[in-house]
């Protein structure tokens, strides 16, 4: 899937100090990477030196790519193969076929037989699977726990040894592309995708549709498919990443293993022609009309390929450049004109044999009139940089920013990690990933130069995106309707002689990148948790020293002395040295209170995990007003668009550098979130509260603002079915809550005027919540947030007015059923069945229940029924009320018909899961524990989880320890008068939600109807 890339990372140059412009504080200019400080021991043990990702390539004898990663801090342990054959690769007159593969080898092999049995052993290991096909590769991955990982791996080996490619299951497998096929019929995405393929090179394979359908593939049986894999898989062309915590050596036995028997059929690489557009002397121009209101303007440059430029990166550089949104950008240019709501740049298409420069422009109705200005514009951007050239000092910032973020990079899934380094593998060589991915390390003006000659006029394809345009022409598999269309004479030669805007310039020199940063000493309260002892086991230590400490479980300590302390008198000098880093690594944090007072409760935890620079902060303003009536919801989503708006600009260049904030307005006031490089923070964040009560933009832009609100609204209901049924389920349960045609109606009687008054009477009267995490000294922060919230000159809110989301609790037999037609022609069955208010048992019960639920109902809805490609069961939350959740979206079966058969499964699931052997059920219970022992993977996510807890959770800080211990103690007895109570017994209280298919027969409904209420549901009951 293609994605219009706006490149954020930035250079970091030998800079003065200078002031920030529009900030009331100096930042130290950027001059060469950040040097950590740390000057005490605890933060020696603390340091992250001994817990460094280890990286191996290696080739294996049957020429298979293969990298190998110790990480030692990883969760799970993970796999990705990336086979370089894609949809591109499909035989002709057989779209898809690639795709279909994808989905076959997925289903039963020569030693693990039993379709579904890959997903099976996964989810009663804590994990999970997915694939996907692009043009030119398509890459399996899955997680697993570390227990697990071995025969995972075994199994996942066998894919490419030795499929089976079931005749049974083909048939059906063919109906689950279809069907995902049905699903993409009305996304944009897709049928503008179709057209543009249509517009290109006929001989080229980036022509052809590639998802496939029931029609393309029919008929493809056992031989076909396997034909098609031995003429397309080998070993040669396949790279293999390996995740987990065991050491490298270990994890190339197990490799060597499963993957040397790969076959090495010794297939050379695809090659693709070169150009697939061939140039014109004309504009040539797709006008799309789209299912959702929406205006976009494409352009895109057909390029040679750039792969091998990976050091330089020249797509990316100009990515940076044109898609810049501070002052003097493109985007500032056209906003000033009322051109353009939002601008992004960057690659477009990649592989080894050619490449392309992708602009998307969001117009305002202006810009769509005028949409050939806005071309102008670009192409003249893009001819003066075509004549003065790109100076170094951009690629310096790149550098430079891209060093610090690769240096100091948040920790991602093991999942995710395989995932991008299988696909990495193909693109840059083995000896300097991960790194090449991710440094520009070389300025390559001759590179920038030779692409920008290529950005030319003749050279490019326009796609126009908007409804209510002219179209003559209807694209066959998706039924876009279009229009194609060439402008030769003055309107081509104005696009020739397009010269840069007087307004536009290059971005200038970044002076936000902190130049040294300062790491914490963290200090307060750490406590030897039940959730610690798992860790420590997990983490390798020996079960006589977890029992020289089991006398301490559940001790809070003072802070890392006295825990270090205790260790000295309880451990031997040699355990000590081996295990006191771990032992307080391992250990829960407790936050303390920064700041209490009738207006604020701010809390502070530091960074004693990833040791990093960084810091997050959340604050939430709970106000008075913003969520009384329909017409302040709409004024506070404005609010929240025009203060964005008005920040663009200033704020654009400290994204860049690696400090990012955000401003969410929520029904309880509105939530502002800091994350990134901690060294200017704090000001940042007096300075961005300093400008809350200030609406600055003016009324072409607040026109635009509004316009924009009501297509989101309208847009809304194009989505797909199973996001759709997320808007009515809240509608039904939660309130207060205000409905779309609510908040529409309120649209035209709201101005400017009234957003600006609405931003200062909204804190009038608040009461802070509020989070700090990270490398901050709490001292500082106390002083800044507070400087911050008095800066506001608000009053306090008390608690009786301050807002809580209800959830309304179902009567107990209940069988409710809300029905809708929609827009689009996908119908949706949902079950929501609600079970009662969270405690640890309850919780544990369900997630036991929901693991192999997810899986069984996912291998009988669609892996033998094939109802449909979105097929989902498992547990649910909102707030604090906990439910069992079953979804079936499908394009071929009305509504009806899929709740027909989601009610003839559930008994049969409960009858399974009574028959499921002990060793089966224990499984799952240790899959629940290993799931709750996964911790966040970067602050900004910690952060979020903290927040959660200490303000929607009653402060239970170390709450997974009781969950644990509720999930240890469940008998088996308990768990399945759970499932039978709620799902099939007096207990159940049910919310069925159909949507309907615009062409999907009404048939029957099961159940009390329900229906939206008219406006608000202010009252839970």
């Amino acid at each position: 899937m293609r994605k219009f890339l706006r490149e954020k990372q930035r250079r970091q140059g030998w800079w003065a100090v200078a002031a920030l412009a529009g900030l009331s504080f100096a930042l130290l200019a950027a001059g060469c990477e950040p040097r950590p400080v740390e000057r005490k021991s605890v933060a020696r043990l603390l340091s992250p030196a001994g817990e460094e990702i280890q990286y191996r390539p290696l080739v294996l004898p049957n020429q298979l790519k293969v990298m190998l990663v110790y990480d030692p801090r990883a969760d799970r342990s993970a796999a990705a193969m990336s086979v370089g054959v894609g949809s591109l690769d499909d035989p002709p007159g057989r779209p898809g076929m690639a795709h279909f593969l994808e989905h076959m080898l997925f289903l039963g092999t020569k030693k693990y037989p039993q379709p579904g049995s890959y997903q099976k052993y996964l989810s009663s290991h804590g994990g999970g699977s997915n694939a996907y096909t692009a043009d030119d590769h398509t890459n399996y991955f899955f997680s697993v726990s570390h227990e697990g990982f071995e025969e995972a791996l075994d199994r996942f080996a066998h894919f490419f040894r030795e499929p089976l490619f079931s005749e049974d299951y083909a048939e059906r497998e063919v109906k689950a592309v279809d069907s995902e096929h049905s699903k993409n019929l009305e996304s944009d995405y897709w049928r503008v995708l179709q057209v543009q393929r249509g517009a290109y090179d006929p001989a080229h394979p980036i022509n052809r549709f590639s998802t496939g359908t029931q029609e393309t593939l029919k008929g493809v049986g056992n031989a076909e498919l396997r034909a098609y894999y031995r003429a397309q898989y080998s070993s040669n062309r396949m790279a293999l990443a390996v995740v987990g915590n065991r050491g490298l050596d270990q994890l190339e036995r197990m490799v060597k293993a499963r993957f040397e028997q790969v076959p090495n059929r010794k297939l050379p690489r695809h090659r693709y022609p070169e150009r697939y557009l061939q140039r014109k002397q004309a504009l040539r121009i797709l006008t799309v009309e789209p299912i959702a209101d929406q205006r976009a303007l494409v352009m895109e440059f057909p390029l040679p390929p750039t792969r091998q430029l990976y050091r330089s990166k020249p797509l990316h550089v100009l990515g940076h450049v044109l898609g810049h949104e501070g002052a003097g950008s493109l985007l500032s240019v056209l906003k000033k004109e009322n051109l353009a709501a939002s601008f992004s740049a960057g690659a477009g298409r990649s592989t080894a044999d050619y490449s392309s420069f992708d602009l998307r422009i969001s117009l305002t109705p202006e810009g769509l009139q005028r949409y050939r200005e806005v071309l102008a514009r670009v192409l003249g951007a893009i001819a003066g940089l075509r004549a003065s050239g790109i100076p170094r000092y951009i690629f310096e910032e790149m550098r430079t920013m891209g060093e610090i973020n690769y240096r100091y990079r948040p920790q991602v899934g093991a999942s995710s990690q395989a995932r991008s380094l299988a696909a990495q593998m193909r693109v840059y060589p083995l000896s300097e990933l991960p790194k090449a991915a991710r440094v520009v390390s070389e300025f390559d003006p001759q590179s920038l130069q030779k692409l920008l000659d290529a950005m030319i006029p003749e050279n490019m394809l326009v796609t126009l995106i908007a409804k209510d345009q002219e179209t003559d022409e209807v694209e066959p598999i998706y039924g876009s309707k279009y229009s194609y269309r060439e402008f030769r004479g003055i309107v081509f030669q104005r696009l020739l002689a397009a010269h840069p805007d007087a307004r536009w310039h290059l971005p200038a020199p970044n002076a936000y990148i902190p130049k040294r940063v300062a790491l914490q000493s963290p200090s307060g309260p750490l406590k030897l948790s039940g959730t610690a002892f798992h860790q420590l086991r997990k983490n390798g230590l020996p079960r006589q020293l977890l029992a020289k400490l089991e006398k301490w479980r559940g001790t809070t300590f003072t802070g890392a002395g006295a825990l270090l302390k205790m260790l000295k008198d309880e451990l031997t000098d040699e355990e000590r040295s081996r295990f006191s880093a771990r032992i307080l690594k391992d250990s829960l944090g407790l936050p303390v209170r920064l700041l209490q007072s009738d207006q604020a409760k701010i809390w502070v935890l530091p960074d004693w995990r990833f040791r990093q620079p960084k810091a997050s902060i959340i604050l939430k303003f709970n106000t008075e007003r913003g969520y009384r009536n329909p017409r302040e919801a709409m004024l506070a989503q404005l609010y929240e668009s025009a203060i964005e708006e008005a920040l663009n600009e200033f704020g654009y260049p400290i994204k860049i550098a690696g400090l990012s904030y955000s401003i969410e307005v929520v029904k309880a006031g509105v939530k502002l979130s800091f994350g990134g490089y901690s060294a200017n923070m704090l000001a940042l964040l007096e300075d961005i509260v300093g400008r809350l009560k200030r609406v600055s933009i003016d009324e072409d832009t607040f026109a635009s603002l509004k316009e924009r609100a009501r297509r989101g609204i309208q847009n809304a209901k194009f989505a797909q079915p199973y996001r759709q049924a997320r808007y009515y389920r809240k509608q039904l349960l939660v309130v207060p809550n205000f409905n779309r045609d609510a908040l529409e109606r309120e649209l035209d009687g709201i101005s400017l005027a009234d957003v600006q008054e609405f931003a200062g009477a909204l804190y009038k009267r608040i009461y802070v919540e509020g989070l700090v995490l990270g490398n901050l000294a709490p001292e500082i922060a106390r002083a800044s947030i507070r400087r911050a919230i008095s800066s506001l000159g608000a009053k306090v809110l008390p608690k009786e007015k301050r807002l809580e989301n209800e959830v309304r609790v179902l009567p107990q037999g209940s069988d409710y059923v809300f029905s809708e037609r929609l827009r689009i022609n996908n119908s949706f069955a949902g079950w929501y069945y609600q079970i009662g208010a969270t405690n640890p048992r309850l919780r544990g019960a369900v997630l036991m229940i929901s693991r192999p639920l997810r899986e069984k109902f996912y291998f009988n809805m669609r892996t033998q029924q094939q109802l449909g490609y979105i097929v989902y069961a498992g547990m649910g939350q909102i707030k604090k009320t906990l439910s069992f959740n079953f979804l079936v979206q499908s394009g071929a079966y009305p509504a009806g018909e899929l709740f027909q058969r989601m009610e003839a499964y559930i008994p049969i699931f409960v009858r399974e899961y009574g028959q499921m052997p002990d060793e089966a059920f224990e499984n799952y219970r240790r899959a629940v524990i290993e799931a709750k022992l996964r911790r966040s993977k970067n602050l900004m996510a910690a952060a979020g989880n903290l927040f959660w807890i200490a303000f929607e959770n009653e402060e239970k800080f170390d709450h997974v320890s009781e969950d644990i211990r509720a999930v240890e103690a469940l008998s088996r007895a308990e768990v399945e008068e759970i499932l039978q109570n709620f799902l099939i017994g007096h207990g159940k209280r049910r919310l069925a939600i159909r949507l309907l298919g615009k062409e999907h027969p009404q048939g029957r409904s099961k159940g009390r109807p329900i229906q939206l209420p008219p406006e608000t549901r202010a009252k839970a009951g």
